[in-house]
């Protein structure tokens, strides 16, 4: 029995080594500089509704893409503000490159799985909530076979400098945000509900589609 209970845990053991090698092995080969850049033509449309589905029309919007948008100029990207449905839609020419990334998966296989190399944008998008402007930044991940990971949604505030570098942290069941002070909010303000990065038919043009909901009116902790 305790021979049988020794094996078992050293399976367990071998399987989280491996897993950690697989990543670690991801990792590094993402660090040493094997990320592929390349600039290509990209349809973006941004879409912004409320939490019942009703379009937010007339809104003012900035949109960065590349790398690290927080780290970009406040006047950098592509502004203006949404038509009648809410939504905002432009062409551009766009940098993305190459990440390494697992694919989602359940948890015995994510043990064992290897990452892939994948097409990679970052995005940042500049939304009014309540009385202040926001930086909503997101990183999109596309896989060979077509399926898209999305590592979830970044705010930030502006610094002294004006740039929007000032990342807000999770706080137990609230948002630590640097313009609220001591406050605190239930939420972010938008969240990225629905999202699509893909590319055109074979050529190397591509698409990203993106809807932000803006939540209810928050609930603000002292």
């Amino acid at each position: 029995m305790k021979i049988a209970l020794w094996l078992a845990a050293g399976l367990v053991v071998f399987a989280f080594a491996t897993s950690a090698l697989w990543h670690t092995v991801g990792g590094l080969v993402e660090q040493a500089g094997a990320r592929e850049e390349r600039t290509v033509a990209l349809d973006v449309r941004l879409a912004l509704h409320d939490q019942s589905g009703q379009p937010l029309p007339s809104a003012p919007v900035r949109v960065v893409i590349g790398k690290a948008p927080e780290q970009q100029p406040p006047s950098a990207g592509y502004s203006s503000v949404s038509d009648a449905t809410g939504i905002h839609a432009f062409t551009t020419r766009a940098t993305i490159d190459k990440a390494a990334r697992t694919r989602p998966t359940n948890w015995l296989d994510s043990l064992f799985a290897k990452a892939e190399q994948t097409d990679h944008v970052s995005v940042g998008v500049e939304l009014g909530y309540l009385t202040y402007r926001w930086l909503y930044v997101a990183d999109l991940y596309r896989f060979s076979e077509g399926e898209t990971l999305f590592d979830g949604l970044s705010l930030y505030t502006r610094n002294a400098q004006g740039y929007f570098s000032v990342k807000a942290e999770r706080d137990g069941n609230s948002w630590k945000i640097a313009d609220l002070g001591e406050m605190r909010l239930t939420t972010q303000g938008y969240q990225l509900t629905d999202f699509a990065f893909e590319r055109k038919g074979e050529s190397d043009e591509w698409a990203l589609s993106l809807t932000f909901t803006r939540g209810p009116t928050p609930v603000v902790h002292e």
